[in-house]
């Protein structure tokens, strides 16, 4: 509960001496009550908000002193004080909400469900904290809870079109939506066909009421046959989801035979970009990572004689409501296998200023789960 403007209750109005003085003492007691909370003192908290409220009996001391109940164990006196502070003043969402929580608590969760949907529309929280809100874990897949969502993350799949010829492009657009957590990991199931990947786009969007992340990874076609991705086991943070896989054949003429490549993956540039500096290099598994400003340009040594892909990482935001998207690069993220092994990178800014010049570093991959 954030409730500070209202705690002071007035003391800048126009009141009498002894009305100041009384809203200076609830307020110096609330303020002790406060950090006795936070402390863990739990007794001190609830004798601090008892003496702010023989000063003023307010509905935001009332909340505060349930908070403190409920923090002692004592579930009852919490969920009836919530219940007075809302029927002093039925606009404190976040009363409303942490009474839903004292009734789950208390083994009431019928009661909690209007109380705990009423406090989201509200805003006293979002649904997706709602759903991460340990207090709802053991009763959000009841029915009475069904307003509440029932993932945490959503990922669906743009596929290509069903088939490509050589030397054009193939592109796999991917939608991470919901609870959206670092690290982000995308692993196919199946990842066959004569493609190389070309470029990855990482898109972040700011300013959304759930996080979203959107993913696109494009492949040229270096030859004839099936190409085949997915299905999709993604992993962002400690939530897992799954997405349909693709299929698409590419054609080419007779004769025209694709080189051998190596393994298809689907990198998520922040994820790869772990532990690298801006600008700076490092080695990865079997390859080099080069993060940089987006025209910045990369030299390595000896020169690597596979061509790479280029990932960016970009923020999609608005400058103010109403206003159109506007998409900014915040870095770029280049993958280099080379043989023999990257001795020296070096990474220049347009204006000629060298960045970067040195040996790549070691990082150690994130863990597969």
């Amino acid at each position: 509960m954030t409730w500070v403007a209202a705690i002071w209750l007035g003391i800048g109005c126009q009141r009498s001496d002894p009305e100041l003085v009384s809203q200076r003492r609830a307020a110096q007691a609330w303020v002790a009550g406060r950090d006795r909370l936070e402390q863990g003192d739990v007794e001190g908290a609830r004798s601090s908000f008892s003496e702010a409220m023989r000063h003023t009996d307010h509905a935001v001391l009332r909340a505060w002193a349930a908070q403190a109940d409920a923090e002692a164990g004592d579930l009852q006196r919490a969920i009836d004080g919530m219940a007075e502070a809302l029927e002093a003043d039925p606009t404190l969402a976040s009363a409303r909400y942490n009474r839903a929580a004292y009734l789950v608590r208390a083994g009431l969760p019928e009661q909690a469900a209007p109380e705990l949907r009423r406090a989201l529309a509200e805003g006293a929280a979002t649904p997706l904290q709602a759903f991460e809100d340990p207090d709802f874990a053991e009763v959000k897949s009841l029915r009475a809870f069904d307003f509440l969502p029932q993932s945490a993350l959503v990922v669906s799949v743009e596929p290509p079109e069903p088939s490509a010829f050589l030397g054009s492009e193939i592109t796999v657009s991917m939608t991470l939506q919901g609870i959206v957590r670092a690290p982000v990991q995308v692993r196919p199931q199946v990842a066959t066909g004569p493609i190389s990947l070309v470029a990855v786009t990482e898109t972040r969007r700011a300013q959304t009421p759930e996080a979203r992340l959107d993913l696109r990874w494009t492949w040229r076609v270096e030859g004839a046959g099936a190409v085949s991705l997915g299905p999709f086991d993604v992993q962002a943070g400690p939530y897992v989801a799954t997405a349909p896989a693709v299929e698409v054949l590419a054609k080419a003429p007779p004769g025209a035979e694709a080189p051998a490549g190596a393994p298809l993956l689907l990198p998520v540039p922040s994820t790869l970009a772990q532990g690298v500096d801006l600008p700076g290099a490092a080695s990865v598994d079997d390859a080099v990572v080069v993060r940089a400003a987006p025209h910045d340009q990369i030299t390595v040594e000896p020169p690597a004689q596979r061509r790479t892909a280029r990932m960016e990482v970009d923020l999609r935001s608005r400058v103010a409501p109403g206003a159109p998207a506007a998409t900014t690069t915040q870095w770029v993220l280049h993958r280099v296998v080379a043989d023999p092994p990257i001795a020296r990178v070096v990474i220049t800014a347009p204006d000629g200023t060298v960045r970067f010049d040195g040996a790549p570093g070691v990082v150690n991959p994130p863990p597969r789960r």
